[in-house]
């Protein structure tokens, strides 16, 4: 009799297109739970009705984890949908850290575009304040002279073209 019990209740309590989709672990649950009540047996009513407990939990928290999973899918599809170039291998770990508490997918991509922007206009700010208090580039003035080195790489034929110069140059070597 409690069998009967048993599975009127398992299949009275979920619906009826869900039923295929009871996790396995779920199903094991169940079986384990009418195995364990025999008809023959003498089944107290605490024993029972702390099992169907512990049954509706486990649904509950099935439904839940569920639910959750339906609100990701929803959200990354969301992210998708407006930002179709996103590269979420490249989110930092506070992008996983704020979906995980319940910040949909596509904000907290936003967010962080928007982090990534800021941090972009302040190093840019501070480049450009760093270049008005600098020196300025260092310019060298080519007054046609050479130096030792690139006499040195210099054929027979540049050698005779650039001769004036080179003498010139070598005046100034120390």
């Amino acid at each position: 009799m409690p069998d009967e019990i048993v599975e009127e209740l398992v299949i009275s309590d979920a619906p009826a297109e869900d039923c295929e989709e009871i996790p396995f672990e779920l199903e094991e649950e169940v079986e384990q739970m009418t195995e364990s009540v025999a008809p023959d047996e003498d089944v107290g009513a605490n024993d029972f009705s702390a099992e169907m407990e512990e049954l509706k939990t486990l649904r509950t928290e099935v439904e839940r984890l569920r639910a959750e999973a339906q609100r990701l899918a929803e959200g990354y599809a969301e992210l998708m949908d407006l930002y179709p170039s996103a590269q979420l291998s490249s989110m930092p770990d506070s992008f996983n850290e704020a979906v995980k508490q319940g910040v949909p997918p596509a904000a907290a991509y936003a967010l962080e575009m928007r982090r990534r922007e800021v941090r972009a206009k302040r190093a840019e700010a501070a480049r450009r304040s760093a270049e008005k208090t600098s020196v300025g580039k260092i310019s060298t003035v080519d007054d046609g002279l050479f130096t030792p080195d690139e006499v040195r790489g210099m054929s027979r034929r540049e050698v005779r073209e650039n001769y004036g110069r080179i003498m010139e140059s070598m005046r100034r070597w120390k």
